[in-house]
């Protein structure tokens, strides 16, 4: 992992990205001073964010992102802009390339399994997307990569604006170092997923979209997708998406690091975190579990 240089300069970045996705205003003259307002970013710290982090040994951040307010609710400021290989996250646009590109029909077409057996048993048979995206089943996806080509993977990734693309000399890209992107960079690409804002049908957007949906309770639904990557002697999960609740979005990106052996908890702690941040911001309800 390393500091993304190219991003240092971030929160100008947002600003702009975030500006040009809000309703223009009817007037073309002079902002007024609560549209100026409107157009910077604001930042709220939660360090209490990591107190579970760091009694389970381990390090990393949640990130909360309300375009309405333009607002950033962080537990830190230095891991929002920390890049790291997406892992599992890929597979949405996995997903998104495999539907555009007629590959899977839809998202109940059931691809063969490829009969190598797993030490994870519900990944050992035939299935359909919408199963693999929820189980983040390596064989389907690996399968739907490889039919993708890296070429037409490349031209995609530089076609959607992905913050990386160089898959070059990388046989699994997305959970290689180099292949790597920051929370940052996470909350604003699926926002343009959201936002129907990327070079795809609005077919692919939609099913893209309901394969991703966790959550249906209580008038929020929660989109996410977890990751989970083990360069040398470390792990880093990720928990990424949005949450719905009536005209309201919040996207969040959390991820965290753990050396080698990770603890049991590792896994659960990506979703456990996020919801404790989302339910201190009153954005999901307090009953809402993993």
């Amino acid at each position: 992992m390393k500091i993304n240089t190219k991003f240092l300069f971030s929160k100008a970045l947002v600003a702009l990205l975030i500006a040009a996705c809000n309703e223009p205003t009817k007037d073309s003259g002079t902002k007024t001073e609560v549209e100026h307002k409107a157009s910077v970013p604001s930042y709220a710290f939660h360090p209490e964010w990591k107190t579970k982090l760091e009694s389970s040994k381990m390090t990393g951040g949640v990130y909360v992102f309300h375009p309405k307010d333009n607002a950033w609710n962080v537990s830190d400021s230095v891991q929002l802009h920390q890049s790291f290989m997406p892992a599992s996250t890929f597979k949405v646009i996995t997903s998104m390339l495999a539907l555009e590109l007629g590959l899977v029909k839809d998202e109940n077409e059931v691809l063969p399994w490829d009969k190598v057996v797993t030490d994870k048993p519900n990944w050992n048979h035939d299935m359909n997307m919408r199963e693999a995206l929820k189980l983040s089943t390596n064989w389907f996806y690996e399968g739907l990569v490889e039919e993708i080509g890296k070429d037409r993977m490349k031209q995609w990734l530089d076609k959607m604006e992905y913050p990386c693309n160089s898959i070059e000399d990388k046989d699994k890209f997305w959970i290689e170092e180099g292949f790597e992107v920051t929370p940052q960079e996470q909350i604003v690409f699926f926002k343009r997923i959201h936002d129907n804002q990327l070079p795809f049908s609005q077919r692919t957007l939609d099913i893209t979209k309901s394969i991703m949906l966790r959550y249906d309770t209580l008038g929020v639904r929660v989109y996410a997708k977890t990751g989970w990557g083990t360069p040398p002697k470390q792990n880093i999960g990720w928990y990424v998406g949005w949450v719905e609740k009536g005209d309201e979005i919040n996207y969040f990106a959390t991820c965290i690091q753990q050396p080698d052996p990770n603890s049991e908890n590792f896994g659960a702690m990506r979703i456990e975190l996020t919801l404790d941040a989302l339910k201190s911001l009153n954005i999901v309800p307090n009953g809402l579990v993993q």
